[in-house]
């Protein structure tokens, strides 16, 4: 059947000139390498998403911290397995010390 449908339809109008297939753009975002974000919790680590290019991943991952602190978050090469950046977005609170004396 596609056969058929392939001779009826003359090869010029089937496959313009200049026509190549897939665009350059979408060429370049499958060579981009994919980087997983993680958050670091007690009992290990815990997958967040998955994004295309280092720089954008190094974005979202400080955008969650931004909307969700509290714990750790850290980029991860999807395909080495190696921890590429991390953000600390801990809540750190402020103490105040006072001078205990022994008796």
């Amino acid at each position: 059947m596609w056969s058929e449908l392939i001779t009826r339809i003359p090869w010029s109008r089937a496959f313009p000139v200049g026509w190549v297939g897939k665009s350059e753009r979408t060429d370049a975002i499958a060579a981009e390498p994919t980087f997983d974000i993680f958050r670091r919790l007690r009992h290990g680590p815990e997958f967040v998403e998955t994004v295309r290019g280092l720089a954008e991943a190094c974005d979202r991952m400080k955008q969650i911290a931004k909307q969700k602190p509290g714990v750790r978050y850290f980029v991860a090469d999807t395909k080495t397995h190696q921890v590429v950046a991390e953000v600390d977005a801990t809540v750190r609170v402020k103490r105040k010390w006072r001078r205990v004396t022994v008796r």
